[in-house]
């Protein structure tokens, strides 16, 4: 059976009669429809945070610590000019 025929037995349906006479009805499903969209969102993006290991709890507390440990050794480094040829050698 082909969309355009399913669709066009769909319309006289009783659901489809209700939908349209009620008050409530539709409003009601297309704001189900409107808030679960972002709570599937937020979940698939929480399970994939998970996977990444940027969940949230004491394990994600230490890697932003060590994360910070050592973006700021990165910094000292990458951000002290060297004064003499020899400091710029690593001797």
């Amino acid at each position: 059976m082909p969309l355009l025929t399913w669709c066009q037995s769909l319309e006289p349906s009783a659901l489809a009669t209700s939908m349209s006479e009620s008050i409530w009805l539709f409003p009601l499903i297309e704001g189900s429809h409107i808030l679960a969209l972002p709570l599937s969102v937020g979940m698939i993006a929480f399970f994939e945070l998970r996977l990444l290991g940027l969940q949230a709890g004491a394990a994600a507390v230490v890697s932003r610590s060590r994360l910070a440990t050592d973006s700021t050794r990165w910094h000292d480094r990458t951000m002290t000019s060297p004064s003499s040829p020899e400091d710029m050698r690593g001797a």
